[in-house]
């Protein structure tokens, strides 16, 4: 009976440490200065973020669960489209993992400073459209008159 309670007071006092071998998971992912879409999972592939129109690259902070495993960063060199895909491909002797960032880039396109005066809306009429519409008109009249005639007159 003493050398089972002095065998489980070992385990209490000294716990195993779970090493995992041949593991292309990882433990932690994050991006600095942004928040992922799902938030982290290591059984989650996908995730999304949203980031500045300045930001070429993102700062990715990663945590291996084995950390002989090998990393390769995909389409983080230049994120210069809207919407653009980073891969993260980890390997490990036969195992493989890649987790997938879809970044969508927060791109201004003139966007005007709206406030109670500008919301007053206010539609200029061409001078162009003026003399379109009054030259329609003096057809149509003319039209009609020469309508007139031919069918009364006759």
């Amino acid at each position: 009976m003493r050398r089972i309670i002095l065998f489980l007071s070992l385990f209490c006092f000294f716990p195993l440490t779970v090493h995992a071998e041949n593991s292309a998971y990882l433990t932690n992912l994050s991006i600095e200065g942004y928040n992922l879409s799902p938030e982290f999972n290591k059984y989650n592939n996908s995730y999304s973020v949203a980031i500045d129109e300045d930001t070429t690259s993102l700062d990715i902070k990663y945590t291996l669960e084995d950390e002989t495993a090998e990393v390769e960063i995909i389409g983080n060199d230049l994120i210069t489209e809207s919407e653009q895909t980073v891969q993260i491909n980890i390997t490990n002797n036969t195992e493989k993992q890649t987790y997938t960032i879809y970044v969508n880039k927060n791109i201004s396109q003139n966007v005007a400073n709206i406030n109670e005066e500008s919301l007053k809306l206010e539609i200029p009429v061409k001078r162009n459209m003026k003399l379109i519409t009054i030259g329609l008109v003096i057809v149509w009249i003319a039209l009609a008159y020469i309508f007139k005639k031919i069918i009364f007159f006759r």
